[in-house]
């Protein structure tokens, strides 16, 4: 009996210390899972502050400020890519007419032409883009074939350049201001007929041909070397609006001048002889002179 006894005692504490290595294995199992775990979440930690730290290096690079070798690399790289653009100018503009009577009524108006200027500074193929006043049109258009420009430059090259130029008539009886010694100031005009004021009151204008817008002529270019002085005398006729028509040439110094000073009294304009208060079509002579001047006929 006692023998029986010792046996199942020895197979109790038997089991129990199989029980205890047992749970001793699986909690070393479950540590090895834990730090395993760890091990991972480290390794991966690791991995991420990795690719922080290398983007952070990439942002530096970026940023970093440029040596001089690549500051004057790129100044002279954006020097290479810069290009000089120079508008047109006006060299030579002519003023269209404004017929007396409109002047005279303040009527007032804007036309604005679109065209070309050419690599030679001409006016090419003008046309009407807007205008407040259609009874402009057409000496807008007449004035502006006759003007030249220097044209615009590209890399100091002439090229042709598009344009929209406004043209602006203003009378002295309207926005327009009235010069102190201006005809104008004892000019009336009323229902077609001229009166001037005196100091009695008014009476009926009687006036000799009187140019009131003068252009001055463009100095002929084989002309300029020699600097020699010229004069035209032109013969041509006055409207009743005080418009030039059908000018001629009576006699010049020297044939060279001769077409210039055509084309300027094309655009004189004048108040045209006047009796009892009526405008009256009139013949005139008048010469033109031509002196060189360095300031008036430089080149841009």
């Amino acid at each position: 009996m006692r023998n029986v006894l010792i046996l199942f005692f020895l197979l109790v504490t038997a089991f129990f210390v199989g029980c205890s290595k047992k749970q001793t294995t699986e909690v070393s199992d479950a540590e090895k899972e834990v730090v395993s775990q760890s091990a991972e979440a480290g390794e991966s930690e690791s991995d991420e502050m990795h690719r922080v730290s290398f983007n952070r290096n990439v942002e530096v690079v970026e940023t970093s400020e440029p040596d001089e070798t690549t500051i004057a690399e790129e100044s002279e790289e954006a020097e290479k890519e810069t290009v000089m653009v120079y508008a047109p100018e006006p060299r030579v503009f002519y003023y269209p007419f404004y017929p007396l009577s409109l002047r005279m009524e303040g009527v007032e108006g804007t036309v604005s032409l679109e065209f070309v200027i050419d690599r030679e500074g001409n006016v090419v193929d003008p046309k009407i883009a807007s205008s407040t006043e259609p009874r402009f049109n057409e000496y807008a258009l007449e004035a502006i074939r006759e003007s030249k420009f220097f044209p615009a430059l590209l890399d100091e090259k002439p090229v042709d350049f598009p344009v929209e130029f406004p043209i602006i008539c203003a009378s002295e009886f309207g926005t327009g201001q009235m010069a102190p010694n201006s005809v104008f100031n004892h000019l009336i005009s009323n229902f077609g007929t001229f009166y001037v004021r005196t100091p009695e009151g008014h009476e009926l204008a009687e006036i000799e041909v009187t140019a009131i817008l003068k252009q001055e002529p463009v100095f002929p270019e084989k002309m300029k070397e020699s600097k020699a002085s010229g004069r035209v005398k032109l013969r041509f006729t006055v409207t009743e609006e005080g418009q030039v028509k059908d000018p001629e040439v009576v006699e010049s110094s020297h044939q060279v001048f001769e077409q210039s000073a055509l084309t300027a009294i094309r655009f004189w304009q004048f108040i045209p002889r006047i009796r009892e208060g009526k405008p009256v079509r009139s013949q005139v002579e008048l010469p033109i002179s031509f002196d060189y001047s360095e300031d008036t006929n430089s080149e841009k």
